[in-house]
């Protein structure tokens, strides 16, 4: 569904990602692990379009999709998420989700004057899907709450919330459980196995927590100083000498 092929990614005299090459399946949930400055973050930039490779190319669904805008990317079907959370505070819980919809035809003015009736479906529409969303996150009871008064768990799950307004077909999730507390990573975790059960969506995750990317992916993708170190099942993984000493611990 996805592929990154020879991906470089060049900061001044620094090569933040050097010849990587992933691919993610449709309806897989693929995980991305490796120490601070192995280049996941990038490689999630160069593939949402916010960084423009230097060599390489991005093809979703055997489609050539680099150097497309941000936006083009999103209306490809592909949507990300951040390490750190951009809700708008002062905003409620609902108003966020609703933000997240791709058609918003009360934006444009002539649509608006010319054919009123169908802004107004369209807005009820959203709001319908928009209550859906966060009935889904368990945030249905704040709806009407601002976001500022979010935990960090909380705050985590009305992202997801507003990925999934925007209708994608893959969702690229950075550290999506950063800041949860057990009981919310859980709900994290449980949303993903729903989304992919339920909609089919894809997931690529990059998550320090070993615990998640262990109980939840069907492959994993290790990453180093910008390359690819190796890929395969969390079983792989566990037993590779290698990752296990530098990433999981002698223990694992």
């Amino acid at each position: 569904m996805l592929k990154a092929k020879e991906i470089v990614k060049d900061f001044g005299g620094l090569r933040a990602i050097n010849h990587c090459s992933i691919e993610v399946e449709k309806g897989s949930i693929v995980g991305l692990i490796g120490p601070n400055g192995a280049g996941k973050t990038t490689l999630f930039n160069v593939i949402t379009s916010m960084y423009k490779p230097d060599a390489g190319r991005v093809t979703f669904k055997g489609e050539d999709i680099t150097g497309l805008r941000p936006d083009q990317i999103c209306q490809k079907g592909i949507t990300r998420t951040f390490q750190i959370s951009r809700e708008l505070k002062i905003m409620t819980l609902l108003e966020n989700i609703m933000l997240g919809f791709k058609d918003q035809r009360g934006e444009k003015i002539m649509r608006g004057i010319l054919n009123p009736a169908s802004v107004k479906e369209q807005e009820r529409k959203n709001l319908e899907r928009s209550l859906e969303i966060l009935e889904a996150m368990k945030l249905y009871e704040l709806r009407n709450e601002p976001a500022a008064i979010l935990s960090g768990g909380q705050r985590k799950m009305l992202e997801l919330g507003q990925a999934l307004a925007t209708a994608p077909e893959m969702l690229l999730l950075d550290e999506p459980t950063a800041g949860a507390m057990a009981g919310e990573t859980a709900m994290v975790v449980s949303f993903i196995r729903r989304m992919r059960e339920e909609q089919g969506l894809t997931f690529l995750i990059v998550e320090h927590k070993m615990e998640v990317i262990m109980g939840i992916c069907d492959k994993i993708i290790v990453m180093n100083y910008g390359e690819k170190l190796m890929e395969g099942s969390a079983e792989e993984v566990r037993q590779n000498e290698q990752v296990r000493e530098a990433y999981l611990g002698r223990g694992a």
